[in-house]
């Protein structure tokens, strides 16, 4: 029996047999061309792009996908419909005599190189997406199928180094039990598309393909993360019982979708989801949620090198608002910079990118492209159901700034003559320290704050959020932490403002009773935890709640914290 821990991205426990594809690399047997042959190629690359895009309108067009996969398939057009794609691939045809075949892996590895490159999973992982493109592109010229997915069962577990998303979408009916795969992250477009259809996934477990052969036993747990091959009699008996009951468990938390989300002592909590990027627009409408506490707008940076235009983003934020309509969307501004992406037209290198120019800072030192997704905003407020936010902030006076140039837009957009709410509501993530200490400051000057715990943490603690060489540092359960959050939530409460928490806290099962014994107004989570995080909420009493936080509030140390929590919620049946 071996136990391996991976990053479990799509919830399940899953027991099956191994069933291992190695990505083969593919084989360019003509790699440059004689001058003659240019015009064939360019013929051969509008014929090939056409036929794609056809392939991928058929898949789009299929009534069984979600919106979600639609959308990724949508992204994987874009990239084949980008002019610059176009015209590099011509230019490496017509002045470096490449083969189409070898043109296109040539712009494909670059552009993958690039986004690997960053240091940063969920901006890295995006180059999957290329990869996809990439191969489909060179399997339609050479011929080339997945025969792989014929051979697949329903009680298969899939094994790869990685998975595209077109990949996912056709195994998907073959209905196996689960995935597996070396390399990926909870916020690739593979892993959306996995729980998008409720197909336990477990990324990043390192070195599984030589550990295994096919047809081994292996057992999956994709809340977990963990991987075992080979179990013993008595594991799988453990796990064929939590297999029973997680079945049970999910029948008995559908039963919760559209019940209004509040303790048991009558106190309303606004569950609110984060998004990442449009298509999981989807997963708020399937848990009748209250909305989108947290719209990262960041992936309008992704697959390009120029900047976002204004139109652009106006369509995106209109569109999602009117989806989601009449439910709220919580707009952040780009926060981009620090852990996040760092190789665009905007940044400069810096030796410590999270103490640098990142989130508003970047905002202020460069202000038409914060012009610009204001007054994008501003345009598609006409359904009164969006609010924008402001990230990093850590002080009255950037905030003040900030104020100054919404209001130019304004007067630009009336000059205009174009319509949009004039009741935009303006709000502060909470996240550094001074914006904590200052919150009844910041209060007096805005609508709505948001904690974000993360960040929070991390500039409290002095923990780098991504480090692994500390990661044991890293804990929001820390009393320091815990205080900064409360004297945020007393500051709201003092000057009449809603308080959000949107960080991974608020859908941690112990921090849920704390947070509501604090009194924030809404949680807002990942979409796959609406339900248990519901279920959590339901299960609590406001004024025990309360009473808990006082006693917590008075401890020394994150394990004290923690072990009364535990103590707390055994007493009281949370």
């Amino acid at each position: 029996m071996i136990k391996l821990k991976g990053i479990g991205v799509s919830h399940g426990i899953s027991i099956g047999k191994t069933y291992i594809v190695i990505n083969r690399k593919i084989d360019l047997k003509k790699t440059s061309i004689e001058s003659h042959e240019i015009e064939n190629e360019i013929i051969r690359f509008n014929e090939s792009t056409a036929k794609v895009m056809a392939e991928l309108d058929l898949l789009i067009d299929n009534s069984a996908l979600t919106d979600d996969d639609k959308n990724i398939l949508t992204t994987h057009k874009f990239i084949i419909d980008d002019p610059e794609f176009e015209n590099n691939i011509n230019n490496l045809i017509k002045n470096e005599l490449f083969s189409l075949e070898q043109a296109i892996t040539k712009h494909f590895a670059d552009t993958i190189k690039f986004f690997k490159n960053i240091d940063n999973q969920f901006y890295s992982q995006r180059a999957i997406d290329f990869k996809d493109v990439s191969e489909r592109l060179l399997h339609n010229l050479l011929g080339l199928k997945n025969n792989f997915i014929d051979k697949l069962t329903p009680e298969t577990i899939l094994i790869m180094e990685e998975i595209q998303p077109s990949v996912i979408l056709n195994i998907a009916q073959k209905k196996i039990r689960g995935l597996i795969t070396e390399n990926g992250s909870y916020t690739s477009h593979s892993s959306i598309i996995a729980r998008s259809i409720n197909l336990p996934t477990v990324v990043g477990v390192k070195g599984i393909i030589k550990l295994i052969e096919n047809n081994q036993k292996i057992i999956l747990d994709g809340d977990k993360g963990d991987i075992i091959i080979s179990p013993d009699e008595e594991t799988e008996t453990i796990y064929q019982n939590m297999f029973k009951l997680q079945v049970l468990e999910n029948e008995k938390l559908e039963k919760l979708i559209g019940i209004t989300t509040q303790t048991k002592d009558g106190y309303r909590i606004d569950l609110l989801n984060n998004i990442e990027f449009p298509a999981e627009i989807e997963s708020i409408l399937k848990y009748k949620n209250d909305g989108v506490g947290l719209f990262r707008t960041e992936f309008l940076f992704l697959d390009r090198s120029d900047l976002p235009s204004e139109d652009e983003q106006f369509k995106i934020y209109l569109e999602l608002a009117e989806k989601i309509f009449p439910q709220k969307m919580i707009i952040r501004t780009f926060d981009i910079g620090g852990d996040k992406l760092t190789q665009n037209v905007l940044f400069e290198e810096e030796k410590n990118p999270n103490l640098g120019c990142r989130g508003i800072r970047l905002s202020l030192k460069h202000i038409e492209v914060f012009k610009t997704q204001i007054k994008a905003i501003l345009r598609a407020t006409v359904k009164g159901n969006i609010k924008v936010m402001f990230p990093m902030i850590s002080s009255v006076s950037e905030l003040r700034k900030l104020k100054k140039i919404v209001k130019d837009c304004i007067v630009e957009l009336e000059d205009k003559k174009i319509n949009f709410d004039k009741n935009l509501k303006i709000g502060v993530m909470i996240e550094i320290p001074s914006a904590a200490i200052l919150s009844d400051k910041i209060a007096a000057e805005c609508d709505f704050f948001s904690v974000g715990t993360n960040d929070l943490t991390q500039y409290t603690l002095a923990v780098d959020r991504n480090s692994e060489n500390i990661s044991e540092y890293f804990n929001t359960f820390h009393p320091a932490v815990l205080k900064l959050i409360e004297m945020t939530v007393i500051s709201a409460k003092n000057k009449n403002i809603p308080v959000s928490v949107c960080g991974e806290f608020a859908s941690i099962q112990d921090a849920i009773p704390l947070l509501i014994g604090m009194g924030v107004d809404s949680l807002s989570i990942s979409p796959s935890y609406s339900l248990q995080t519901k279920k959590i909420i339901l299960s609590i009493e406001k004024d025990k709640s309360k009473k808990l936080v006082e006693e917590i509030l008075e401890l020394s140390t994150a394990s004290e914290v923690q072990e009364k929590i535990h103590k707390w919620r055994k007493e009281n049946e949370v």
